[in-house]
């Protein structure tokens, strides 16, 4: 059998969030009577978290700008092989791997560095399993469009990679002075094999 990896983007636009605790419920008020001028004169200003979400590195707060989708460009790998202690160290090694957890026994996550190019490091990967490497597209093309549509809308600027093999990737940003942006810019466009549509055109 041949060894496969396909590669699904990983983003938590969509990721559910942990419930915060309630402003109003206490344990010690559990019907919300706090009397809050009485609270304010004892000095006492309750602190309430940010809303938090789980990610397959940990739980980060929503606001959080260390979660792994404001650090990297992240990817959940699914194996048709064994993900043996070895193979991992391997692909912990290539150039642009800064985040690496084995999820299962067939599926790990990844998390590219932002001055690295995905489809390096994924050939790179795809040269220590010795076999073959495709992506997953868990919608239709329609669906994908109008996702994007609704997400890139928010911003001022805005580009969407489509590669020959189907690949698609995008950046978008409401800084005009975004350099992280201008340099994945470039990247897209340095791809020969590739259509990239920006808020410019």
């Amino acid at each position: 059998m041949t060894n496969k990896i396909a590669w699904e983007k990983w983003e938590d636009i969509d990721l559910p969030q942990l419930d915060p605790i309630d402003e109003k419920e206490d344990m010690f008020f559990p019907d919300g009577d706090i009397d809050e001028d009485l609270m304010s004169q004892a000095g006492f200003n309750p602190i309430f978290p940010a809303p938090r979400m789980r990610t397959p590195l940990g739980i980060f707060s929503i606001d959080d700008p260390l979660r792994p989708s404001k650090m990297f460009d992240c990817w959940i790998g699914h194996t048709n092989f064994d993900l043996t202690h070895e193979t991992a160290m391997e692909i912990e090694e290539v150039p642009g791997v800064e985040a690496f957890k084995i999820m299962s026994r067939y599926r790990f996550f990844i998390g590219i560095a932002q001055l690295f190019n995905f489809r390096d490091v994924r050939e790179q990967i795809q040269n220590i399993i010795g076999g073959e490497s495709t992506s997953i597209n868990t919608m239709q093309d329609s669906e994908v469009l109008e996702v994007l549509r609704v997400q890139l809308m928010e911003f001022k600027r805005w580009a969407v990679f489509c590669s020959g093999d189907g690949f698609i990737d995008y950046i978008a940003t409401n800084d005009d002075d975004d350099k992280e942006f201008e340099l994945k810019l470039k990247d897209f466009r340095n791809d020969k094999n590739s259509i990239v549509i920006t808020s410019d055109d």
